[in-house]
């Protein structure tokens, strides 16, 4: 469960990334 939990916020960490981009 926390590998899921840190899996998902990498990914809305890379969504934000690439927004700013």
């Amino acid at each position: 469960m926390i590998k899921i939990n840190l899996i998902r916020k990498t990914n809305k960490n890379i969504q934000k990334k690439r927004r700013k981009r």
